[in-house]
Protein backbone atom coordinates (compact mmCIF):
# COMPACT_ATOMS: atom_id res chain seq x y z
CA UNK A 1 0.00 0.00 0.00
CA UNK A 2 1.35 3.52 -1.03
CA UNK A 3 1.06 6.50 1.63
CA UNK A 4 -0.90 9.51 0.55
CA UNK A 5 1.83 12.39 0.07
CA UNK A 6 1.17 15.38 1.95
CA UNK A 7 -0.76 18.54 0.36
CA UNK A 8 -2.59 15.91 -2.39
CA UNK A 9 -6.33 15.81 -2.76
CA UNK A 10 -8.67 12.69 -3.36
CA UNK A 11 -11.51 14.12 -4.73
CA UNK A 12 -13.05 12.84 -7.76
CA UNK A 13 -12.87 13.81 -11.22
CA UNK A 14 -16.21 15.06 -12.68
CA UNK A 15 -18.10 12.47 -14.67
CA UNK A 16 -16.73 13.57 -18.04
CA UNK A 17 -19.60 12.14 -20.04
CA UNK A 18 -22.15 13.65 -17.88
CA UNK A 19 -23.64 17.54 -19.40
CA UNK A 20 -23.60 20.10 -17.44
CA UNK A 21 -24.85 23.85 -17.09
CA UNK A 22 -23.06 26.83 -17.20
CA UNK A 23 -19.50 26.95 -15.63
CA UNK A 24 -17.94 23.61 -14.61
CA UNK A 25 -15.54 23.40 -12.16
CA UNK A 26 -14.43 20.64 -10.68
CA UNK A 27 -15.83 21.45 -7.14
CA UNK A 28 -19.25 22.42 -8.67
CA UNK A 29 -21.53 20.89 -11.01
CA UNK A 30 -24.48 21.32 -12.18
CA UNK A 31 -26.00 18.81 -14.38
CA UNK A 32 -28.20 18.84 -17.50
CA UNK A 33 -30.83 16.07 -16.63
CA UNK A 34 -30.86 13.79 -19.83
CA UNK A 35 -33.62 13.23 -22.12
CA UNK A 36 -36.75 11.17 -21.25
CA UNK A 37 -35.64 8.64 -24.12
CA UNK A 38 -32.24 8.36 -22.85
CA UNK A 39 -34.00 7.06 -19.31
CA UNK A 40 -34.91 3.80 -18.10
CA UNK A 41 -38.26 1.78 -18.95
CA UNK A 42 -39.50 2.44 -15.21
CA UNK A 43 -38.27 5.76 -14.65
CA UNK A 44 -42.06 6.99 -15.41
CA UNK A 45 -43.85 4.51 -12.87
CA UNK A 46 -40.78 5.76 -10.43
CA UNK A 47 -41.32 9.31 -10.69
CA UNK A 48 -45.58 8.69 -10.70
CA UNK A 49 -45.24 6.64 -7.22
CA UNK A 50 -42.63 9.54 -6.10
CA UNK A 51 -45.06 12.55 -6.58
CA UNK A 52 -48.00 10.84 -5.76
CA UNK A 53 -45.94 10.36 -2.54
CA UNK A 54 -45.11 13.59 -1.89
CA UNK A 55 -48.41 15.25 -2.87
CA UNK A 56 -50.22 13.00 -0.27
CA UNK A 57 -47.47 14.08 2.29
CA UNK A 58 -48.48 17.74 1.25
CA UNK A 59 -52.54 17.09 2.16
CA UNK A 60 -51.37 15.46 5.01
CA UNK A 61 -49.29 18.27 6.55
CA UNK A 62 -51.77 20.78 5.72
CA UNK A 63 -54.87 19.14 7.38
CA UNK A 64 -52.39 18.50 10.13
CA UNK A 65 -51.39 22.29 10.47
CA UNK A 66 -55.02 23.33 10.16
CA UNK A 67 -56.13 23.27 13.43
CA UNK A 68 -53.05 25.02 14.57
CA UNK A 69 -54.32 27.59 12.32
CA UNK A 70 -58.09 27.77 13.21
CA UNK A 71 -57.07 27.81 16.85
CA UNK A 72 -55.18 30.80 15.85
CA UNK A 73 -57.46 32.72 13.89
CA UNK A 74 -59.98 32.28 16.61
CA UNK A 75 -57.69 33.57 18.91
CA UNK A 76 -56.79 36.85 16.75
CA UNK A 77 -60.96 37.26 16.44
CA UNK A 78 -61.17 36.80 20.53
CA UNK A 79 -58.41 39.50 20.70
CA UNK A 80 -60.27 41.67 18.55
CA UNK A 81 -63.85 41.10 19.75
CA UNK A 82 -62.41 42.06 23.51
CA UNK A 83 -60.89 45.49 22.27
CA UNK A 84 -64.03 45.90 20.42
CA UNK A 85 -66.22 45.88 23.57
CA UNK A 86 -63.77 47.44 25.98
CA UNK A 87 -62.44 50.26 23.97
CA UNK A 88 -65.24 50.59 20.94
CA UNK A 89 -62.40 49.96 18.23
CA UNK A 90 -64.23 50.48 15.29
CA UNK A 91 -63.70 50.01 11.58
CA UNK A 92 -60.99 52.42 10.88
CA UNK A 93 -58.67 50.43 13.86
CA UNK A 94 -59.42 47.11 12.29
CA UNK A 95 -58.09 48.49 8.74
CA UNK A 96 -55.08 49.84 10.71
CA UNK A 97 -54.74 46.63 12.48
CA UNK A 98 -54.61 44.84 9.13
CA UNK A 99 -52.47 46.94 7.29
CA UNK A 100 -49.83 46.30 10.24
CA UNK A 101 -50.31 42.73 9.84
CA UNK A 102 -49.43 42.25 6.40
CA UNK A 103 -46.87 44.53 6.59
CA UNK A 104 -45.51 42.37 9.93
CA UNK A 105 -46.09 38.96 7.99
CA UNK A 106 -45.82 39.78 4.61
CA UNK A 107 -45.62 35.85 3.38
CA UNK A 108 -48.80 34.93 5.02
CA UNK A 109 -52.42 35.55 3.66
CA UNK A 110 -55.18 36.00 5.51
CA UNK A 111 -55.06 39.22 7.73
CA UNK A 112 -57.16 41.33 5.24
CA UNK A 113 -59.29 43.50 7.21
CA UNK A 114 -62.60 41.22 5.67
CA UNK A 115 -60.65 38.41 7.31
CA UNK A 116 -59.83 39.82 10.48
CA UNK A 117 -63.34 40.60 11.21
CA UNK A 118 -64.46 37.13 9.82
CA UNK A 119 -62.13 35.91 12.96
CA UNK A 120 -64.11 38.04 15.57
CA UNK A 121 -67.53 36.21 14.16
CA UNK A 122 -65.86 33.10 14.47
CA UNK A 123 -64.70 33.86 18.12
CA UNK A 124 -68.15 35.26 18.84
CA UNK A 125 -69.25 31.99 17.52
CA UNK A 126 -67.44 29.89 19.72
CA UNK A 127 -67.12 31.70 22.99
CA UNK A 128 -65.66 29.03 24.79
CA UNK A 129 -62.36 28.81 22.88
CA UNK A 130 -62.49 25.28 22.91
CA UNK A 131 -62.59 25.37 19.22
CA UNK A 132 -59.46 23.24 18.60
CA UNK A 133 -61.30 20.20 20.38
CA UNK A 134 -64.02 20.25 17.89
CA UNK A 135 -64.85 18.62 14.60
CA UNK A 136 -65.22 22.35 13.11
CA UNK A 137 -61.24 23.05 13.48
CA UNK A 138 -60.88 20.40 10.61
CA UNK A 139 -62.47 22.13 8.19
CA UNK A 140 -61.23 24.96 5.71
CA UNK A 141 -61.35 28.01 7.01
CA UNK A 142 -63.32 29.44 4.30
CA UNK A 143 -65.82 26.60 4.92
CA UNK A 144 -66.34 27.63 8.99
CA UNK A 145 -66.67 31.58 7.32
CA UNK A 146 -69.40 29.67 4.78
CA UNK A 147 -71.33 28.01 8.01
CA UNK A 148 -70.97 30.59 10.18
CA UNK A 149 -72.94 33.02 7.62
CA UNK A 150 -74.65 30.16 7.38
CA UNK A 151 -75.65 29.99 10.91
CA UNK A 152 -76.39 33.86 11.38
CA UNK A 153 -78.41 33.83 8.30
CA UNK A 154 -80.62 30.84 10.32
CA UNK A 155 -80.90 32.40 13.13
CA UNK A 156 -81.76 35.72 12.16
CA UNK A 157 -84.95 33.64 10.40
CA UNK A 158 -85.26 31.92 14.09
CA UNK A 159 -85.77 35.55 15.22
CA UNK A 160 -87.73 36.10 12.83
CA UNK A 161 -89.93 33.37 13.26
CA UNK A 162 -90.50 34.36 16.94
CA UNK A 163 -91.35 38.10 16.00
CA UNK A 164 -94.23 36.88 13.67
CA UNK A 165 -95.33 34.19 15.90
CA UNK A 166 -95.78 36.99 18.82
CA UNK A 167 -97.52 39.16 16.53
CA UNK A 168 -99.81 36.39 15.59
CA UNK A 169 -100.65 34.71 19.08
CA UNK A 170 -101.40 38.81 19.60
CA UNK A 171 -103.79 39.10 16.58
CA UNK A 172 -105.42 35.71 17.63
CA UNK A 173 -105.95 36.85 21.57
CA UNK A 174 -107.90 40.07 19.48
CA UNK A 175 -109.88 37.80 17.22
CA UNK A 176 -111.00 36.32 20.49
CA UNK A 177 -111.85 39.09 21.72
CA UNK A 178 -113.87 40.55 18.72
CA UNK A 179 -115.67 37.33 17.90
CA UNK A 180 -116.64 37.52 22.61
CA UNK A 181 -117.98 41.44 21.66
CA UNK A 182 -119.59 40.29 18.42
CA UNK A 183 -121.35 37.00 19.84
CA UNK A 184 -121.12 36.95 23.52
CA UNK A 185 -122.00 33.98 24.97
CA UNK A 186 -125.30 33.02 26.33
CA UNK A 187 -124.28 33.43 30.10
CA UNK A 188 -123.42 37.02 28.87
CA UNK A 189 -126.47 38.30 27.48
CA UNK A 190 -128.53 37.35 30.05
CA UNK A 191 -126.54 38.81 32.79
Amino acid sequence: MRAKKAGTSTTKKPDESRLSRGRSRPEAIFPVAPSAASLPESYAATLQEIKTHLRSARVRAVLAANPIVIEAYWHTGNIILARQQGAAWGAKVIDRLAADLQEAFPDMGGLSSRNLLSMRLFAQAFPDGSIAKQPVSQLPWGQIIRLIQIADCLTSLDDLIAAQTQKLEALKTHKKGLMQQLFPSPDEVEA
